[in-house]
């Protein structure tokens, strides 16, 4: 959850209140026509009461940068050999995604993906410090 600072209508005024943004969230009024539908943001404010505020009103206050937020020399710099064969073993993965997947699928793909990564030793995954990472559910992946 994001820090934020929001308002809502308490029915007779607005107020403005601070709190966590947990999410947007639809919302409707019933008029003699039918329903009028808008979204608003849902703040839970320091106490715990969640409130519906309004959606241009919300101000995220914390300093989070979401993560797609990258400075772009990160963006250009060069990736290791290790990390390379982590994106082709992702890319491939991606390739093999179908809707449906079953959960031993799942996890046959994070193997995939830690193998690629890390070393692997008989039937576990261990990283540069000899840490088991994973017990591996299959010696043999396709």
């Amino acid at each position: 959850m994001r820090e934020c600072r929001a308002k809502y209508f308490n029915g007779k005024v607005y107020v403005w209140t601070e709190g966590w943004f947990h999410l947007w969230a639809p919302k409707f009024e019933e008029y003699e026509t039918g329903p009028g539908n808008y979204m608003v943001a849902l703040v839970e404010e320091r106490g715990g009461q969640i409130r519906c505020c309004e959606i241009d009103s919300v101000k995220f206050t914390d300093t989070t940068k979401p993560q797609t937020d990258m400075a772009s020399e990160d963006r250009i710099k060069p990736v290791n050999n290790q990390e390379q064969r982590a994106i082709d073993t992702i890319d491939a993965i991606a390739r093999r995604i179908k809707q449906g997947f079953t959960d031993y699928e799942k996890v046959v793909c994070i193997q995939m993906l830690l193998e690629s990564y890390y070393e692997k030793k008989g039937n576990v995954i261990v990283d540069d410090n000899g840490d088991v990472v994973l017990t591996t559910i299959t010696n043999e992946i396709k």
